[in-house]
């Protein structure tokens, strides 16, 4: 099983590297699009599901929920770590300025919508620069691996339904 989910791991992983490539190369302002980057974060929870059922239908049909949980975090970590390896490289050795820019299209966008709702100039100011330093930071090394951390920590909740739906028990046999 754990090959099988690392197997899974990697090829989500691959996929997401592709799709942030791609990003990197259409539009850097979409690493900034927080809508775009929840959707990837679902389909790669839809993927690992799909490749738990498919390990399932692999081997007999049936899994326990604790061996579909398992197989769902194995899978779910070595995603993240593929991806924050990937975020290390792109963000502090290929492209060190990527950060700067997409604070700036951050920024543009709280402020945007702050004017929205007709935000004091005093408050937004402050905001503005909280959100400009906020993202910033998370793309520091120190930034990119406490994301992953908080990434392992929410899915591993998540893991929780992904598994209650690749679970399948055996029939219990008449007596």
């Amino acid at each position: 099983m754990n090959q099988n989910a690392i197997r899974s791991g990697l090829i989500i992983g691959v996929i997401g590297i592709i799709i942030s490539l791609l990003l990197y190369i259409v539009d850097v302002a979409l690493f900034a699009n927080w809508w775009l980057i929840i959707i990837l974060g679902v389909v790669n929870l839809i993927l690992i599901t799909v490749f738990g059922i498919k390990y399932r239908n692999e081997n007999g049909g049936f899994i326990t929920f604790k061996e579909s949980y398992i197989y769902s975090v194995i899978s779910m970590i070595v995603l993240v770590l593929i991806g924050t390896i990937f975020s290390y490289v792109l963000f502090n050795i290929v492209n060190p300025d990527l950060p700067e820019i997409i604070a700036d299209i951050a920024v543009e966008n709280a402020e945007a919508m702050m004017e929205k709702f007709e935000t004091s100039e005093d408050i937004m100011d402050e905001a503005i620069e909280k959100s400009r330093q906020d993202t910033l930071d998370g793309f520091t090394p120190a930034g990119i691996l406490k994301g992953g951390g908080i990434r392992i920590l929410v899915n591993l909740a998540v893991c929780l339904i992904i598994a209650a739906i690749i679970k399948k028990n055996k029939p219990e046999e008449a007596a």
